[in-house]
């Protein structure tokens, strides 16, 4: 588990968002693009392992969850479903180290910022995703959850899984960055 954020209308909708990694070798539920890919000028099959794991066999997931059902008001539940509502993203790591996974929700806009780690390796950040504008590895994303995008906005712009980019986010229209960021 690396983070755990309540949407801002929890007490209304009872909607929550947790943040963890996870083993693919260990879960077959745990399966994400990897984060070493063409996008970023990475080939995984070069990478080797890395502590005996195969690049991106540990994914980063963002999931969202609901404790609606559980009490009379969302606000009273003190246990939710344990079944995800959703998966936000799953992104596989090229490393096993420096992941990041940090979630909230903005306190003015209502989005959920992700803070990704580097990635990892040894001697820290070894193929610089962090400088990679291609890359959401090292980076800050800004996800609107609230207002999913459709399956073909999310094959057109190569989207991660089940959210929308928010119409204000600086980097946006520059195509040479990620638009999450």
């Amino acid at each position: 588990m690396m983070g755990m954020a309540f949407h801002p209308n929890f007490a209304q909708n009872g909607r929550f968002f947790a943040s963890c990694n996870c083993d693919k070798a260990k879960w077959p539920g745990c399966t994400g693009r990897c984060s070493c890919n063409s996008d970023v000028n990475c080939d995984p099959s070069k990478l080797g392992p890395d502590n005996g794991a195969p690049p991106c066999q540990y994914q980063t997931v963002i999931a969202e969850y609901t404790a609606n059902g559980t009490a009379s008001q969302p606000s009273l539940a003190t246990s939710a479903k344990p079944v995800e509502v959703r998966r936000i993203i799953t992104m596989g790591l090229p490393f096993t180290s420096h992941h990041g996974g940090q979630i909230l929700f903005g306190p003015e806009d209502g989005h959920l910022y992700l803070t990704m780690g580097d990635g990892g390796g040894v001697g820290g950040d070894p193929y610089n995703f962090s400088q990679n504008k291609k890359s959401l590895l090292g980076k800050i994303m800004r996800l609107d959850v609230n207002n999913i995008a459709s399956e073909a906005e999310i094959d057109k712009l190569g989207l991660w899984r089940n959210y929308s980019i928010p119409k204000d986010n600086p980097y946006k229209e520059d195509l040479e960055l990620q638009p999450e960021i």
